[in-house]
């Protein structure tokens, strides 16, 4: 169907087919990188969130060794441990994985990281909270009780990371897909643009062009086949109109001078 918009617009006007042309290539191009600036601002948002949520891997580990240290040297809960507890809390709540969550509230990485929060909150926390209000030293049975919830509470930090990375290469790969998509269309547009102004405009000027060097040869019968409604066709009309006019003005003369010879 586009081909046959270009060949009709083609037909009417040589200007308006390389206006269109030209006016579809700025808007692919437009659309392209429109779409690939925002799709690289989501990865790039993509990518600090995993550094982020890679980041709660390694406190969790820290602030769970911490409290081994304090257990094995018989310390009370130092202040260490309490700010592994805030410097955690605040890199849950880090703004590079609430965008992402605004972003797609209802994805598997928002449902990943409410699973998460919840056992953060309710399970983790809780746990690190009655070791720290335990006199000292902390018990054996409930860092052991810590590191085990420790294990399980990370495989759900791995899920998060897994699942933020999946989606950052999905949207590497959508966006594979816009640029190809745009250079498909541009080779498309280019290549049809082509062939119509060989066909409507190269073939055409050879024609004429031939046709003028038989006139100047001395054919005043040379007419060109390509006449119509856009400037070319226009053109080969008048051209045709022409070297009619001429060739009926030469007969004519050939026919006063035969008169005046006879």
């Amino acid at each position: 169907m586009t081909g046959r918009l270009f060949d009709g617009l083609a037909r009417r006007s040589i200007l308006w087919l390389v206006a269109l042309a030209m006016a579809a290539l700025t808007l692919i191009g437009l659309a392209g990188m429109s779409t690939s600036v925002l799709v690289a601002e989501t990865v790039q948002g993509s990518a600090s969130a995993i550094n982020v949520a890679g980041s709660l891997r390694r406190l969790t580990h820290r602030m769970a060794s911490l409290v081994v240290a304090d257990v094995l040297e018989e310390k009370v809960a130092t202040e260490r441990v309490l700010a592994s507890v805030r410097e955690f809390e605040e890199s849950l709540v880090h703004p590079a994985l609430l965008r992402v969550i605004e972003r797609t509230p209802d994805s598997v990485f928002a449902a990943t990281y409410r699973g998460a929060e919840a056992a953060w909150r309710l399970s983790v926390k809780p746990r690190v909270d009655a070791i720290l209000t335990e006199g000292p030293p902390p018990s054996r049975e409930g860092v052991a009780a810590l590191l085990t919830e420790v294990d399980a509470f990370v495989e759900q930090l791995n899920t998060l990371v897994a699942v933020l990375e999946f989606d950052t290469e999905e949207r590497i790969g959508d966006l594979r897909q816009i640029l190809a998509l745009a250079i498909g269309l541009t080779l498309f547009v280019v290549v049809l643009a082509l062939v119509l102004l060989q066909r409507r405009v190269y073939r055409p000027l050879n024609a004429l062009l031939l046709a003028a060097n038989r006139i100047a040869a001395g054919d005043l019968s040379a007419q060109v086949s390509h006449t119509g409604r856009n400037e070319l066709g226009q053109l080969g009309t008048a051209f045709n109109t022409m070297t009619g006019e001429l060739s009926k003005l030469y007969r004519d003369l050939e026919s006063r001078v035969e008169a005046k010879t006879a």
